[in-house]
């Protein structure tokens, strides 16, 4: 791996940490094996250099006018303790510029989804969603430009949330963050639609922290040619009877690249979790490459647990009866990658979603 150099990092006052201390505290981290291991197929180098100017502009917000919704800038002690160097490791590089965080609260159940669209330069978000409350969030990324987002979502007990992730610019290099935590009873539903860029990185910290709190993630991908997409998701059961299920489907054109590392963690205190997930990757093209990596790390003995990763083609056998059902060799094959990637798109922007993939298979 590159040389990584902090020396010239700057850290925003409002985070409340001595710049020195995280710019030797990053140096140390970059040489452990597990460091090494999160960026084994991103060059850390370039997503860490991103050239993108001091983050102070707010993202586009609709329905963030209806009861029970607080929008503040002032950073909180609590948002403070969210993000200590020490909790997040490199991903303090994504706020490390944030001129102020963009905090919003929601205490009543919403009859509109809170829209949130971020451009190239736009504020980390904290979301709380506080006890009983139902919402959903739809979440687009937009803007051709270098760019990185964060977003901390807590959710308390007996919530529910249906959060869609929309990410469908093209030739751009992100980096996008998102942790989630979830209290008791909790539910969180998340449908993730994305296609791949010059450099895409997505990181996903997870944890169910109270006992019967679930989880659900579907994610459908196209990684266009020369493309690149890396998905790191760690997901840690601590709560009794929590579950998780993850459906996680990419597609990828000739000479794209697409990662999936999916870490699932039990811990001791975890009884009756249940958690899956299944990486299920389609060529379309020469020289494509899939890093799949399912993980599976428990310490409890009472639970339910399965992971798998598939890498294939499309199937001469298929390919030919429709052929000989009339229909003409490459409208077959877009029938077919476009089915696969159906079993794992859903959500409430899955019309948008499929509109674009249906534009982007035609010209594929």
């Amino acid at each position: 791996m590159a040389q990584l150099d902090f020396d010239n990092l700057k850290v925003e006052p409002w985070l409340g940490v001595n710049t020195t201390d995280v710019r030797q505290q990053l140096a140390f981290n970059s040489g452990e094996s597990t460091f090494n291991e999160r960026w084994k197929y991103t060059s850390a180098k370039k997503v860490f250099n991103l050239k993108i100017s001091a983050d102070k502009t707010l993202p586009l917000l609709n329905g963030c006018d209806q009861p029970g919704v607080n929008c503040s800038e002032e950073p909180s002690e609590h948002i403070r303790e969210l993000v200590s160097p020490k909790l997040i490791d490199e991903k303090i590089l994504m706020i490390s510029q944030t001129k102020t965080p963009l905090s919003i609260e929601i205490s009543q159940s919403l009859e509109e989804p809170l829209q949130i669209t971020h451009f190239e330069n736009c504020s980390a978000i904290f979301l709380f969603i506080r006890q009983g409350v139902k919402c959903q969030i739809d979440e687009c990324f937009k803007g051709e430009g270098a760019q990185r987002h964060a977003m901390w979502l807590l959710i308390d007990q007996g919530a529910q949330v249906v959060h869609s992730r929309q990410s469908l610019n093209h030739s751009v290099r992100a980096w996008k963050y998102l942790n989630l935590s979830q209290d008791a009873d909790s539910s969180y539903e998340s449908h993730c639609h994305n296609v791949g860029g010059e450099l895409k990185r997505d990181d996903f910290d997870i944890a169910l922290k109270g006992d019967n709190s679930s989880f659900r993630l579907k994610s459908a991908s196209f990684i266009g040619p020369n493309q690149h997409l890396d998905q790191q998701i760690s997901l840690v059961h601590q709560g009794r009877n929590s579950s998780s299920n993850q459906q996680i489907n990419n597609v990828g054109d000739t000479k794209s690249t697409a990662t999936c590392n999916g870490r699932i963690l039990i811990e001791a205190p975890a009884s009756k979790a249940n958690a899956a997930l299944s990486n299920r990757n389609l060529s379309l093209g020469q020289h494509v490459t899939f890093n799949a990596k399912p993980e599976l790390e428990i310490y409890n003995d009472d639970v339910t647990c399965s992971h798998g990763a598939t890498i294939g083609q499309l199937s001469d056998l298929e390919l030919f009866y429709l052929n000989s059902r009339g229909i003409d060799p490459e409208n077959a094959k877009t029938m077919m990658a476009r089915g696969f990637l159906n079993k794992a798109l859903a959500g409430p922007l899955e019309q948008g979603s499929n509109q674009h993939f249906d534009r982007l298979f035609s010209g594929a």
